[in-house]
């Protein structure tokens, strides 16, 4: 029983989050959403309009999941008896880092996502190609990596960015959570699904549920 407690807590969030940023985002970003400002979100420096952009697709993403929660809940299958098992605590050396690797050229699109994490305690470390990604998982533990799918490498579109860096990762880790965020139906979904992503998706909520069952968010 206590699974479904958990399950439906992590559910219902999205719904508290919807209310506060319908109620006070959009009239202060009516306000000053035509002004040239500049603000730093995440550590990203990013305009008004992107802000509002970034905003508005979160609203829109909470919506759709949502619409589709009282679904999942009535889906929801617990086995009682295997509850104290599944629930048990991995061993210390098991645990994940509370670090993501998050590679993107563009990372400021994503700064409000990567604000909240930073928020919560998760080390988030930058990189914009797959060369400085695999620099930086050399380097240091990550927990997840989180890649957008094409990028401008050397001056050059690479539009299947993401499943390279994607298998290099695997020959490296094979179990390390990989979740290629980016738009809806790209070209090279079922390559990044060949290739062992963990999740391919568009959505900022299925993003962060990743991250919440590997161990990252509470």
């Amino acid at each position: 029983m206590a699974d479904v407690f958990t399950a439906i807590a992590s559910l219902m969030w999205p719904l508290l989050v919807l209310a506060a940023l319908l109620l006070f985002w959009r009239p202060l970003a009516r306000l000053i959403g035509s002004a040239d400002i500049t603000v730093k979100v995440g550590g990203q420096t990013v305009t008004i309009k992107q802000l509002t952009d970034q905003q508005s697709e979160l609203v829109a993403d909470l919506q759709r999941e949502v619409a589709q929660l009282t679904q999942r809940l009535a889906a929801l299958s617990v086995d009682v008896d295997g509850a104290e098992a599944d629930g048990a605590a991995p061993p210390e050396n098991a645990r994940v880092p509370a670090a993501v690797l998050w590679v993107d050229d563009n990372p400021a699109n994503n700064a409000v996502l990567i604000g909240r994490l930073r928020g919560d305690d998760v080390r988030v470390d930058l990189a914009r190609s797959t060369n400085e990604g695999l620099g930086r998982f050399d380097e240091q533990r990550h927990g997840v990596v989180v890649s957008d799918m094409s990028r401008v490498e050397d001056g050059k579109t690479v539009p299947d960015a993401g499943v390279l860096l994607l298998k290099e990762v695997r020959a490296r880790a094979p179990a390390v959570p990989f979740v290629i965020y980016t738009s809806a139906g790209h070209a090279f979904w079922q390559q990044a699904r060949d290739a062992g992503a963990t999740e391919i998706t568009s959505s900022s909520m299925v993003l962060m549920e990743q991250l919440r069952s590997a161990g990252l968010l509470g």
